[in-house]
């Protein structure tokens, strides 16, 4: 099962038998089926084909880097999306315990973005958090510290989430 989608959860309440969730939809996934065939059960080299995934990552849910980038207009490649994937999908998907927290941020991650987006500042908050969390974070993933890349986005997270 490592190669399986961190949000593909065993959900009790599914059947008689319980069955597969995607935590993203809250669909039921069937083993079976070609969702599952072709992009659950080999998340590793599918994820970013997986239309669950693709949903998730428009601009109306975007993630907390996406929504700092989009707000200073820059494209979906530039360097500092690319470097925070490259840090989730080359180092923080095989550290221990990785899978689940990416799993767990997918899940959060477009509330607290709602949430910022509500605000009358939000554009003071997106350029608060690039400025002091996600060019730290990229400078480090630069030199090959994804440990330390890895805590300063942790730390953003917390903030955010405390707030």
């Amino acid at each position: 099962m490592s190669r399986d989608c961190p949000f593909l959860k065993w959900d009790n309440d599914i059947g008689f038998f319980g069955g597969y969730r995607c935590l993203r939809t809250r669909e039921k996934i069937v083993e079976g089926d070609s969702l599952y065939k072709n992009y659950c059960h080999d998340y590793e080299s599918s994820y970013s084909k997986c239309p669950h995934f693709k949903d998730d990552t428009s601009s109306g849910s975007c993630f907390l880097t996406t929504a700092c980038v989009e707000r200073r207009g820059l494209p979906d490649d530039c360097h500092e999306l690319t470097m925070m994937r490259k840090m989730r999908d080359e180092w923080l998907v095989n550290q221990p315990g990785g899978r689940e927290e990416i799993a767990e941020y997918y899940a959060i991650a477009p509330c607290i973005v709602a949430h910022i987006n509500a605000r009358p500042d939000a554009a003071d908050v997106w350029e608060k958090l690039y400025q002091e969390y996600i060019l730290p974070c990229v400078a480090a993933a630069d030199a090959g510290e994804f440990k330390r890349a890895h805590g300063v986005y942790r730390e953003m997270i917390k903030e955010v989430s405390d707030r």
